[in-house]
């Protein structure tokens, strides 16, 4: 039996992933809980003629419980969230102290997002392009 290496599983799922953008959704991927994120800011490679982007500023969404729905004893939660994605202000200010309040994820070589400063096998990490809440209810 061949094993396949835990860097490759990682860049395999990143695969495909959407380039972020400012007001894109992010997940973040926690043991077992998820938390739903907006990006509210990016940051190309300077070393990239392609644009790559090596790092993003998340901020957690408001996610609450639809009236009738209960996350204890289910299987499956994703119906039972209502996510309000964090808004971009216009104003500079605004803008500038929402970012203050930001979590930075940087690309690695894996592919994988992971919270900066944080090592690449047990940093934080993200998913881009969607938002997904789940809190387990056995804790």
């Amino acid at each position: 039996m061949v094993l396949t290496p835990i860097n490759q599983i990682a860049s395999e799922a990143t695969k495909g992933e959407p380039t972020p953008e400012v007001g894109m959704g992010a997940t973040e991927l926690c043991w077992s809980d998820r938390h739903a994120l907006t990006i509210v800011q990016v940051r190309k490679r300077a070393d990239s003629l392609k644009g790559e982007v090596s790092a993003v500023w998340v901020v957690r969404d408001v996610a609450k419980v639809k009236p009738g729905k209960t996350i204890h004893n289910t299987d499956q939660q994703g119906d039972a969230w209502e996510i309000t994605p964090t808004p971009i202000p216009t104003d500079l200010n605004e803008k500038l102290a929402l970012i203050a309040r930001a979590t930075c994820y940087t690309k690695r070589k894996n592919g994988a997002w992971v919270r900066h400063g944080e090592s690449m096998k047990n940093g934080g990490r993200i998913a881009i392009g969607y938002r997904s809440e789940y809190r387990d209810p056995s804790f």
